[in-house]
């Protein structure tokens, strides 16, 4: 099981969750700003909320499914502006109530950082966090081979 695994029941947009350390920790309001939305949701960020540690960036985002599925998920991801990359620090998943239903900090000594891909969910956060930094890796990999299903 991955890391972005870690809250299944939300789905592809697990990856692109939120954070809760801005609301919650200084008594402020949370202001998120819109990232865009897929078929699978809308997903959120906190600008005010970022904090830079020299060439790595940590940020909350939030992802809110389009779903009649009352699932939302709040992540603290951090961002690597030098080698583009982004780390799951913590996340939260919250149900119907808004109640925490999981919730998970990764060990210091186990975060994992993915590479950045053009083209990816997160492409436009790096993009925001991130203007001097360098390209986003470009995918590579096997062409997709589709197997048309048998009449």
């Amino acid at each position: 099981m991955t890391r972005w695994q870690i809250f299944p029941a939300a789905g592809s947009l697990a990856f692109a969750a939120i954070g809760l350390w801005p609301a919650w920790a200084t008594g402020q309001a949370v202001k998120w700003v819109s990232l865009g939305t897929t078929r699978d949701g809308a997903t959120f960020y906190d600008p005010a909320g970022a904090v830079r540690n020299g060439k790595r960036v940590q940020v909350s985002i939030r992802a809110v499914p389009e779903s009649d599925t009352p699932i939302s998920f709040i992540a603290r991801v951090e961002l690597d502006c030098e080698q583009p990359s982004l780390a799951l620090i913590s996340g939260q998943q919250f149900g119907a109530d808004n109640e925490v239903v999981r919730s998970r900090t990764v060990p210091a000594n186990q975060i994992e950082r993915d590479p950045l891909f053009e083209g990816s969910e997160h492409a436009q956060l790096y993009r925001l966090i991130c203007p001097k930094g360098p390209p986003l890796h470009k995918f590579k990999g096997p062409p997709i081979v589709v197997v048309p299903g048998e009449e």
